[in-house]
């Protein structure tokens, strides 16, 4: 067969991508929600001061922090999340097609975790390893290693994004949800047409010196990063949803057979 229905799985199995299913969530409304809080405190700076000449370095440096405490808690969460997410289940050597795209999400997982330390950590070791009488060819170097860790860390994103839409196309139907799988199976195409179409569109125009034409793209850029947002929240919360009614469902069996011995004994 394919693979058993997640119901006849081992409780601790479904629980954990349940969780892994939360987590992403998480990861995903801290950072909806840093984005709202960053873009109106500009708004707010901006029409506090208008004629200011910028914030100070104080509120930059309070800004800043707060940015990158915020990305390295969502993208603590997340990588937790699909860590979970994509448990191995402990009956995958039963069933004849276990998920081949399992283990390609943890190795991405893995590759965008030291890519991000690496990207993170770079200021620092730059500062370390290129001296300040260092030649321009030195200083070329270390901006080219930056560049290939960075390119490293947005292959990871992109292959990461397409295996976890083909791992909840396999585990859809052992929730069973079809309509989970349907959806799924679209946004890998979906997804990066909303997101890419939309931005390669605006630096198309950029080039052309349309301004107009900028800005309308702009605003396309946005609604449709939006819509790719919503309808990725709303194929995870799918999945979450389903696993948690399959761990209410074999809670309630566990409290049926224990009731059933105590009334044979």
């Amino acid at each position: 067969g394919f693979a058993p229905m997640l119901v006849d799985s081992h409780p601790r199995y479904v629980g954990a991508m349940r969780d892994g299913a939360v987590f992403v969530l998480i990861a995903m409304a801290i950072n909806i929600l840093a984005s709202i809080a960053m873009f109106v405190g500009g708004l707010l700076l901006g029409v506090s001061d208008p004629f200011s000449a910028g914030p100070s370095a104080e509120t930059y440096d309070m800004v800043e922090t707060f940015h990158a405490l915020t990305i390295l808690v969502a993208s603590a969460a997340g990588v937790l999340g699909w860590w979970w997410l994509t448990t191995r289940d402990p009956r995958e050597g039963e069933y004849a097609e276990p998920s081949r795209s399992r283990p390609l999400v943890r190795t991405t997982l893995v590759v965008q975790t030291l890519a991000f330390l690496a990207m993170s950590t770079s200021p620092v070791l730059m500062g370390f390893l290129v001296p300040e009488d260092a030649t321009p060819a030195q200083a070329q170097q270390m901006l080219a290693l930056v560049g290939l860790i960075s390119l490293t860390f947005g292959l990871a994103m992109l292959v990461k994004f397409f295996a976890t839409m083909s791992y909840i196309r396999w585990l859809a139907p052992r929730i069973p949800d079809e309509i989970l799988e349907e959806k799924a199976a679209s946004f890998i195409f979906v997804g990066p047409v909303l997101v890419v179409g939309p931005m390669v569109g605006m630096f198309v125009v950029a080039f052309t010196g349309i301004v107009p034409m900028l800005l309308v793209f702009a605003l396309l850029t946005v609604v449709c990063f939006l819509a790719a947002l919503v309808k990725y929240w709303n194929l995870i919360y799918r999945t979450m949803a389903g696993l948690s009614a399959i761990a209410q469902e074999q809670r309630e069996r566990a409290q049926l057979a224990a009731a059933s011995r105590q009334n044979a004994a």
